[in-house]
């Protein structure tokens, strides 16, 4: 998984993913980890905002 163009965020699960509230500037240029993670739980059928937190905030995984 590589950034495009490097140190933006940007990547292809990202762009995937789609836009997340919360990101910098509403762009797909977020901590792409999170991403990465909600794409798994989809993927496992879980539900956005009821199984796992659909947040490009990490403090938001936390808590």
């Amino acid at each position: 998984m590589r950034e495009n163009p490097s140190g933006s965020d940007v990547t292809p699960i990202t762009e995937a993913f789609g836009k997340i509230p919360g990101s910098p500037s509403g762009s797909y240029g977020y901590p792409w980890f999170a991403a990465y993670a909600s794409a798994w739980y989809k993927i496992a059928a879980l539900k956005p905002n009821t199984d796992y937190p659909h947040a490009a905030s990490t403090i938001a995984w936390y808590n």
